[in-house]
């Protein structure tokens, strides 16, 4: 009796270990959320590399603006600096009216980090400074381009000492990997897009509004009048190549008045085959609570297919902050370029203000924009500040990204510049995507 128990046990104990090994198995395909950590739903970068003192401050590195997840890693993902620390000064240039920052480092160079999670920690595993076409550094101050496209002026110090405008000025938002070796970065100061090469972190193509380096591709002109530092904020690419970026803030299209006030926005998509560019249309939210119509931006997005894509879009004001995640929907939105061949709007297409008057007036159609998520409500943190990265892990997992702003500031109080100890974060996050029709 007793070995025939032996057996049974035997038996069941052969069972388990088989259900195991099926459920482990099921966990690792791809679309189960079982992929993600379950002893770390966040990481964050505990000991980030020392960049400098300035008046008494210590500065980290952080800024990460852009995330870009290593399919089939450890949990290992790319990420970006914007323009390096500046901090925000409350008086504006009595010449101009610009905004004024303080860029205490004036010599920083942007990098393309590499990180994994482990045990809460991002752990850095590769750091390579990026390089324009011309294999010069690349730097965060104020690019020197078209008249009033500046919108702000650059302090080396608090003294009021000016930094001039570089040529390769480039404010970083977001980066999307066409393939092991080459990837894209989008940046909002010009706006434009830039092709570097992993492995040197050099660019080989510019392609920006009337100008660059992308063998004779330029941008529409109508770029040029993005709101001051609003150019491009997210970028993705689809199984099949396309590269799609979309701006921060409507363009102040014809003027700021209207800028500031019209829900439409453009999202360019770039199709290096046939190196065809084309533009659809993109609806802000409306305001809501303290958020005015202005305060809401794009954060960055990811691609789902080809498309369709999760965007990020924030608002913060007095103490209020909203971050929601968008299923966009490219199937269905007017292509702009082609609309234009044959209707000429009365009014430049901003002027319309809404999705609703703008189908009404010119049958306009903008991409399908539909809500996923609410971040603060999913549990992202308020403190993070803004949500400025994201990348899709599996069918129904998002990884999110804050920027920390260097973890500096300007204390109004004290009048002086003070550490914010907001750290470089990622957070995992579930999604219900909808099946694709």
């Amino acid at each position: 009796m007793r070995n025939l128990m032996n057996i049974y046990t035997s038996l069941f104990i052969f069972t388990l270990c088989l259900c195991f090994l099926e459920l482990r198995a099921q966990s690792e395909q791809p679309g189960s959320n079982r992929q993600v950590p379950e002893v770390a739903e966040a990481a964050c970068l505990q000991e980030p590399p020392l960049i400098g003192a300035f008046n008494g401050v210590n500065v980290f590195e952080g800024g990460f603006s852009g995330m870009h997840y290593i399919p089939d890693s450890n949990f290992e993902f790319y990420l970006v600096n914007d323009r390096g620390p500046n901090i925000p000064l409350p008086q504006s240039d009595s010449i101009t009216g610009s905004g004024i920052k303080v860029f205490p480092f004036p010599e920083y160079t942007q990098k393309l980090v590499r990180v994994r999670m482990a045990s809460g920690n991002l752990e850095v595993l590769e750091v390579l400074e990026l390089k324009d076409t011309g294999g010069n550094s690349l730097s965060g101050l104020p690019h020197l381009g078209a008249e009033n496209e500046r919108g702000e002026i650059a302090w080396k110090n608090t003294a009021g000492d000016v930094v001039n405008p570089h040529p390769s000025g480039v404010d970083i938002e977001a980066i999307t990997f066409d393939s092991d070796s080459t990837f894209w970065f989008a940046e909002e100061y010009r706006p434009s897009l830039w092709h570097v090469q992993l492995k040197t972190g050099k660019a080989m193509a510019v392609i920006e509004p009337d100008g660059g380096s992308g063998n004779g591709l330029s941008l529409p002109m109508v770029f040029r009048k993005r709101a001051p530092n609003r150019g491009f904020e997210a970028i993705a690419s689809g199984p099949d190549g396309r590269i799609h970026a979309l701006l921060q803030s409507p363009l102040w299209n014809p003027d700021a008045k209207t800028g500031k006030f019209t829900r439409i926005n453009r999202m360019l998509t770039f199709d290096p085959v046939s190196r065809k560019l084309t533009t659809r249309l993109y609806e802000m939210n409306a305001p809501r609570g303290k958020v005015s119509g202005y305060d809401w931006k794009i954060g960055d997005m990811t691609a789902i297919d080809n498309e369709r894509f999760i965007v990020i879009e924030h608002g913060a004001r007095s103490g209020e902050l909203y971050a929601d995640l968008y299923l966009l929907d490219l199937r269905g939105a007017t292509v702009i370029e082609e609309h234009l061949e044959k209707h000429t709007p009365k009014h430049e297409i901003e002027a319309y203000m809404n999705a609703s008057t703008l189908y009404q007036a010119t049958q306009i159609q903008t991409v399908q924009k539909t809500h996923l998520l609410d971040l603060i409500k999913a549990g992202y943190p308020i403190t993070h500040g803004k949500p400025e990265g994201i990348a899709l892990i599996d069918a129904s997992t998002v990884a999110i990204l804050n920027d920390n702003d260097y973890g500096v500031d300007w204390s109004t109080e004290s009048e002086s510049v003070v550490q914010t100890y907001v750290q470089t974060c990622i957070r995992f996050f579930t999604v219900s995507i909808p099946e694709l029709e």
